[in-house]
């Protein structure tokens, strides 16, 4: 088994896929376009993409490109790193972290060094590079990473592991059929459509009984673009009612096309 992982080998995505799948081929990829490209042109090939964290919860951005790029959610996978705050000194003035770092260890940051600036920057990549390059800064980090590094740890345990759970999709080009306690799928509007006709495809899901724990609105680049949504919903999508659902909906309305994203058992670590 390959799997393709987001970001360089200090990644959470490379993380995830050490802890799950000690035996695959890992490969980091830079590039969530790279990486889906992949993908999409060799169906062996199986990637790690983060779906969920605690800062933003769940990425409606990647719900889209793997729509877009008609790929499917396998299995949903949660890490929790555990965080510490590292520099090559003890003289810092400033903290730098990602979002998702921040909001998972804010109330021990806030309490224990509320003198010190704090700086967000938007991988871990870049906390690496100005801890490197400025010993007064500190970096939130994962143990193991700072360990790997060299840095000094000033403060462990900055986060709860039960509250700082990151959640990854197994996505691959062909879909999982596994049965299904929840299932995602996605729904494109063409965009002249998309006001009239969201509120008319619920009808068909309730008349089969299937309900839709959360609809998420994902994003579009312009406005002249096509409006997509995701529906996280009850049940298997083999199931005849799926298909008949399907069938009403794009062949008999002619109102939008449907995605079957995949899902798992415990879709999104819920």
């Amino acid at each position: 088994m390959q799997i393709l992982t987001l970001g360089p080998k200090f990644s959470g995505s490379y993380k995830i896929a050490e802890k799950y799948f000690p035996n695959s081929i890992k490969t980091p990829t830079e590039k969530p376009e790279d990486l889906l490209n992949e993908i999409i042109k060799n169906k062996e090939l199986f990637a790690l993409v983060p779906i969920k964290n605690p800062a933003t919860g769940v990425s409606t951005s990647w719900l889209q490109r793997i729509i877009n790029h008609k790929a499917h959610i396998w299995d949903t996978l949660t890490y929790s790193p555990k965080l510490c705050l590292a520099s090559q000194s003890r003289e810092i003035t400033t903290i730098v972290t990602t979002p998702e770092y921040f909001e998972m260890s804010k109330d021990v940051i806030n309490k224990e060094f509320k003198q010190l600036r704090v700086f967000q920057v938007p991988d871990v990549k870049n906390t690496i590079e100005h801890c490197l390059y400025n010993k007064q800064v500190a970096g939130i980090l994962p143990i193991e990473l700072s360990q790997l590094l060299k840095l000094e740890s000033l403060a462990e345990n900055l986060n709860n592991p039960q509250e700082s759970q990151v959640t990854f999709a197994l996505i691959n080009a062909n879909p999982n059929h596994k049965i299904k306690n929840k299932s995602l799928i996605g729904i494109t509007f063409e965009h002249s459509k998309s006001t009239n006709h969201l509120l008319n495809i619920l009808h068909p899901f309730k008349e089969h009984n299937v309900e839709i724990y959360n609809v998420y609105s994902l994003p579009q680049k312009d406005k002249q673009e096509n409006q997509s949504f995701c529906f996280e919903i009850q049940g298997d999508l083999r199931q005849a009612r799926f298909r008949q659902i399907k069938v009403f909906l794009e062949r008999d309305l002619k109102i939008c096309q449907i995605h079957e994203l995949g899902g798992q058992t415990n879709m999104f670590g819920q």
